[in-house]
């Protein structure tokens, strides 16, 4: 009856169906005695119990399941939350070794024009045009 356990599971014992007394199946109602029709109203208080429990059963794991749904929408507010936070990090992170590649090549670039300058400098066959356009390059 109890299946292995040493307390009785609630759930279990409200899906059963109670089962009428086989006088209230084979004979009608007008054919009962006064003891038959004490055990049919016993039977019926019964079924009424049995049916206000599960409707109270029913309307506890209804609040169980709203608290169950409230806490997993939250939680999962949260994380949205967490993982927004988490990608904007990862943005600024990313924008920051940008901004640090690029600083790096604008100071590649600069040692690059720096050279040329120096080279077409010493060069004696430069003209003022290229120096000024290379003078330009580097005030950019």
């Amino acid at each position: 009856m109890m299946q292995g356990r040493l307390e009785a599971n609630i759930e279990d014992e409200l899906k059963k169906d109670l089962v009428p007394p086989d006088f209230m199946v084979s004979k009608p109602q007008d054919e009962w005695s006064e003891e038959e029709q004490k055990m049919a109203k016993d039977f019926e208080k019964k079924v009424q119990q049995l049916n206000e429990d599960r409707e109270k059963y029913r309307k506890s794991l209804e609040t169980e399941l709203r608290k169950l749904q409230s806490n997993n929408a939250s939680a999962s507010a949260a994380f949205d939350e967490k993982l927004n936070q988490l990608f904007q990090r990862k943005v600024k992170s990313e924008m920051v070794i940008y901004q640090v590649n690029i600083l790096q090549i604008n100071g590649l670039v600069y040692k690059i024009l720096i050279q040329r300058l120096f080279i077409c400098y010493s060069s004696p066959t430069l003209s003022q045009s290229a120096f000024s356009r290379i003078f330009f390059l580097l005030t950019l």
